[in-house]
């Protein structure tokens, strides 16, 4: 059986940069290389091809001194996976070692790469790992193993039945990445090796296996997760592998220990034991290769176990026959754990590792012990359940909280971010986070997701629905299942995991977030971690994004997937249910425009839409509170008694931190309950049990309620626990007051900020959500306040204040205040990067600003000019008055690093321009001193390359254009003439030589190529300077 590996480490990368300019080469990848390339040839009879290979004491080994290419990577992968000229081997693996690199191609699409040493991000990433799945979809080798020890290998898992075993594709596939693919991976503390290299080498260990056994893929993985568990429990690096493991099993290496006949027999009747430790609540803990039991005259064989039980009395269990027992051992494991021949390699493993232990007479397994290895592989004691039950299960849990309203005007409004969420699931994505603000659809478009499930993958696709705003007072997993979920989620996902593909889905996490003390959140994000381990499980999750950015415990957590909901489309989807309500579209406010592509502002418009009341909030608040006044306040059948057992319920719910009532509790009668209900501002979710149709209008009955009772905003925070479940409450009695007492309003603002009994989470909440307004030229008094008196409370404010309307305020009155500051250069600093938001929309005054604070030139100019480089990234108006004179500032002025941009700015502008030649030449040749010419030193002093500008054939193109750069550059390189003979010049032009592709050759080849097209077009330029290009 042919057996070939390819094994690539990489330690040169000359190109990449950290950000303090040092160049990002790496100490381990060659070395680990070269070890698992001797591993594979003595152990594993695999035929090695290494990368970058030199001959080192009298063999081929792994250079950690040579550069080693994309091309030169691309074309041995093809070599191993896609041969031409011979037959593919029975077996392939793949080892690199190296830097991964991570290209954002827009939001929410990555792209992932093994980087080869001439990556130059922005222009050359290396070889795609897209490509890489490619290769290894169209690839006849029957067993392919790929181990990536790079950081964001984790995506080469993301594409499209990416379980790289489904049976039909008739091969045997084995994937370790080293990290997930938004997750860099580390090297190991002491510098020996990548730190998933360490632990593959760990788990091959040849001297833990029995001479003529195998090492094979599914005992490596479960060895290289408790390895890495075991690095990071005692250093805490966090690096969490990605193992994909489908079909047969692959041998890796043979093992050398020395054979004892007694050895195998041993191990199985200890896992039979071990098994009957988990089943058997009478025993209380087993013991091995024992010489004596405790308080016992009886001797025991070598091979002999000790049985000890509760009761207090021990038994020896004599050699018995273990023909049979190793598939006995796996039939009653199934009965117990999920992924049971996972489990019963984990067992064997914990056995083998603790030899030595369990030869001491006073070590005892437990119970215990036995749940704790299989726990740190997700393997936790599961009744085997049919696929049937399974779902059975999932689909009545599946059926809490599922009714709400998801029509507009008996219409469904199709979203396009649902076949998105479809696709990520069928790539096989472990999580996936739905966002946005409140009453943007999120729950509709869950619920949407779980209907195309139920129809469309029903035969394929097991489905979880979790409503989780019906379980936010639970604090325990346990607490779960009295409520109606399944017992064990995790477990019986694991279990349906074997069956089929599974998706869990889990609406309304902001919510969970609002509960005291966090305890239903921590026990959804206990279950979310455990889920994602899972293979074949995929869990979609809706949080609102103020929530998630203001939460700790949501602020900080990594999503493999986030796709944000974005507004209805006014024109196409929001404007026809206007029209049809017969209201005037000429005469929607901007305001009103932008709070209408808000599916349930759009749903509660509606109502009062159709009662003929013209109306045009300016904030959602308003639009609650008049739909109140007309649907419910003037309806003669609820009125005042309505409206008086709405506040109730409404604070009643808030001091319970609930979303649910009981029906008997409203205090009405049933008649103004079926009208609530049908004018939906109540649903009843199950029978009896009444919630409000949205969360924001719950908000907006409470602050009815604190005003009926005359609370001002700071009695209302101290009334009630300052806890997070108060946010929306808090937020919704903000923009009350801000649309009807804006002068109590300041009042009341200044008093929460500056009240010491009021927790700080508290007036960031109120600061920042201050940024959402539009503020008027009276707030700049309060707003100077809370500059003077709470400096990183106006800090937060600043950043979030992006609307147009805090231009004026900011520029014209906060920013002469700045200036004057204590912390002039701090604040100063902050304003140069807010006004990042503003380049396009004031381009102008923007670049004005930007010049006079480069100008100023304060504790850390280079910081300042990198920071205002970065921003001009996104910048569209390059025919703006005065940004000449700011990339001429940047050019002059200041240093230029590497990979910071600003040609790749000025190339754009440049050409958007059609001018600005001088500038970009003086840009090339800013690092070119006297004595570099006189000492023949060129080579990569100039910035020409191509991954220094915008596109890759830009200064070709632009010689070719411009008579102007032609003769300054052709003006220029007649001074270099004695120089160009020792340089790249001399050498493109010799035959037989091997060259160092530098800038030099870069310019000299781009000019070549101008020269030839200006001769084949034989324009003026050419036909005046021709007789001169011969004589010089």
């Amino acid at each position: 059986m042919s057996r070939d590996a390819l094994v690539l480490g990489i330690n040169k990368y000359p190109f990449l940069k950290d950000s303090s300019g040092a160049t990002k080469y790496l100490t381990t990848p060659a070395s680990d290389a070269e070890v698992i390339a001797q591993l594979l040839e003595t152990h594993g009879g695999f035929r090695v091809k290494r990368f970058p290979a030199t001959i080192i004491d009298g063999k081929l080994q792994v250079d950690p001194n040579k550069p080693f290419e994309t091309e030169e990577l691309e074309k041995a992968i093809l070599n191993l996976f896609l041969p031409e000229t011979e037959k593919p081997p029975e077996t392939a693996l793949l080892f690199f070692a190296g830097h991964g690199l991570r290209k954002q191609l827009r939001q929410n699409l990555t792209q992932g790469f093994l980087a080869a040493s001439d990556v130059k991000p922005v222009k050359v990433w290396g070889f795609s790992l897209r490509d890489l799945w490619d290769i290894l979809q169209q690839s006849q080798v029957k067993q392919q193993i790929i181990w990536l020890d790079c950081c964001f290998a984790g995506e080469l898992l993301n594409f499209k039945d990416t379980e790289l075993g489904r049976q039909s594709s008739g091969c045997d596939r084995f994937l370790i990445a080293a990290s997930r693919d938004y997750e860099v991976a580390y090297q190991q503390l002491d510098g020996k090796h990548g730190v998933l290299t360490g632990a593959i080498l760990a788990a091959l260990n040849t001297n833990q296996v029995y001479e003529g056994d195998w090492i094979t893929n599914r005992m490596l993985a479960v060895s290289v997760e408790e390895n890495l568990q075991k690095y990071y429990e005692k250093t805490k690096i966090p690096q969490t592998p990605l193992i994909s493991n489908h079909g047969e099993v692959i041998k890796l290496v043979q093992g050398k220990a020395t054979v004892n006949n007694t050895s195998k027999k041993e191990l199985q009747i200890l896992l039979h034991w071990l098994i009957q430790l988990l089943e058997d609540d009478t025993i209380e803990s087993i013991q091995v290769d024992s010489t004596a039991i405790p308080g016992k005259n009886s001797s025991l064989t070598a091979n002999n176990i000790a049985i000890f039980y509760k009761d207090g009395h021990s038994s020896p269990i004599q050699t018995q026959d273990t023909k049979n027992l190793e598939h006995q051992n796996q039939l009653d494991l199934e009965r117990i754990v999920p992924k049971a021949k996972l489990a019963m390699l984990v067992l064997e493993r914990y056995i083998q590792s603790n030899n030595t232990y369990l030869r001491d007479t006073k070590y005892k397994i437990t119970r215990l012990d036995i749940l704790a290895e299989l726990a740190k592989h997700e393997l936790n004691p599961t009744p085997k359940r049919s696929e049937a039950e399974i779902l059975a299960n999932f689909n009545s849990a599946s059926s809490i909280g599922r009714y709400w309203l998801r029509k507009i005007d008996d219409k469904k409004i199709p979203r396009s971010e649902l076949p998105k969420i479809i696709e990520l699931i069928e790539q096989g994505s472990r999580t996936i986070l739905l966002i946005d603000r409140p009453g943007s659809g999120k729950t509709c478009m869950l619920l949407d997701l779980a209907d195309y499930i139920e129809s469309e993958k029903a035969s394929v696709w097991g489905l979880l629905f979790i409503k989780g705003d019906q379980f936010t007072n639970i604090s325990s997993e346990q607490e779960l299942t009295a409520h109606g979920l399944p017992e064990d989620i995790v477990g019986q996902c694991a279990r349906l995991a074997d069956y089929r593909q599974v998706v869990v889905i889990i609406d309304s996490l902001d919510v969970l977030s609002l509960s005291r003390q966090h305890g239903a959140l921590k026990v959804f994000l206990g279950i979310i971690d455990r889920l994602e381990k899972l293979e074949r499980v995929t869990v979609v999750v809706a949080c609102r994004n103020f929530d998630l950015e203001y939460d700790p415990l949501l602020r900080g957590r990594s999503w493999q997937h986030k796709i944000n909901l974005q507004p209805l489309d006014f024109d196409n989807e929001v404007k026809p249910f206007l029209i049809d309500w017969k209201v005037d579209v000429s005469n929607i406010t901007p305001e009103l425009r932008l709070l209408l592509q808000i599916p349930q502002n759009l749903r509660i418009y509606e109502r009062v839409a159709k009662l003929g009341v013209s109306l045009q909030p300016a904030s959602a608040y308003e639009l609650y509170n008049s739909f109140l006044e007309e649907v419910v306040v003037k309806n003669s059948t609820l009125g005042t008694e309505a409206v008086v057992a709405l506040q109730n319920m409404a604070e009643q719910l808030m001091q319970q931190r609930t979303q649910s009532y009981s029906k008997a509790s409203f205090g009405t009668s049933e008649e103004i309950v079926r009208q609530l209900i049908s004018q939906e501002v109540l649903l009843e979710t199950s029978p009896s049990v009444l919630a409000f149709s949205h969360q924001t209008l719950a908000d907006c009955l409470t602050v009815r309620a604190t005003q009926a009772k005359n609370q001002t905003l700071a009695q209302f925070i101290l009334e009630h626990s300052q806890l997070p479940f108060i946010r929306p409450a808090v937020r919704a009695f903000f923009f009350y007051l801000r649309a009807y007492q804006p002068d109590v309003f300041r009042r009341q603002v200044w008093e929460v900020l500056s009240h010491d009994k009021i927790a700080y989470h508290v007036k960031r909440l109120i600061s920042e959500s201050f940024a959402e307004l539009v503020p008027v030229k009276e707030d700049w008094r309060l707003l100077h306040r809370i500059f003077q008196n709470h400096p990183d409370l106006f800090r937060r404010l600043l950043w979030r204040a992006n609307n147009g309307a805090w231009w004026n305020i900011i520029t014209q009155h906060w920013l002469p205040e700045a200036k004057l500051a204590k912390e002039r250069e701090t604040w100063l600093f902050q304003f140069v990067q807010w006004l990042g938001a503003w380049i396009n929309i004031y381009p102008t005054e923007v670049v004005a600003f930007w010049r006079e604070a480069l100008a100023q030139k304060g504790a850390d100019p280079q910081n300042l000019a990198r920071s205002v480089r970065s921003m001009l990234t996104n910048f569209k108006a390059w025919r703006t008055t005065g940004i000449q004179e700011l990339l001429e500032t940047l050019v002059e002025d200041f240093e230029i690093e590497e990979h910071d941009f600003l040609g790749t700015l000025l190339t754009q502008w440049v050409e958007l321009t059609n001018g600005g030649d001088t500038l970009l030449w003086r840009y090339i040749t800013k690092n070119i001193l006297p004595e570099d010419i006189g000492g023949w030193n060129l080579r990569d002093k100039l910035r020409c390359k191509p991954h220094e500008f915008h596109r890759d054939n830009f200064l070709a193109d632009r010689l070719n254009q411009s008579d102007f750069l032609l003769n300054l550059v052709l003006n220029e390189i007649e001074n270099w003439s004695e120089l160009l003979y020792h340089t790249s010049w001399g050498l493109s032009h010799s035959q037989g030589v091997i060259r160092h592709v530098d800038s030099l050759t870069f310019l000299l080849s781009s000019l070549e190529s101008a020269l030839k097209f200006r001769a084949s077009q034989n324009d003026v330029w050419w036909q005046t300077n021709e007789p001169r290009l011969r004589t010089t």
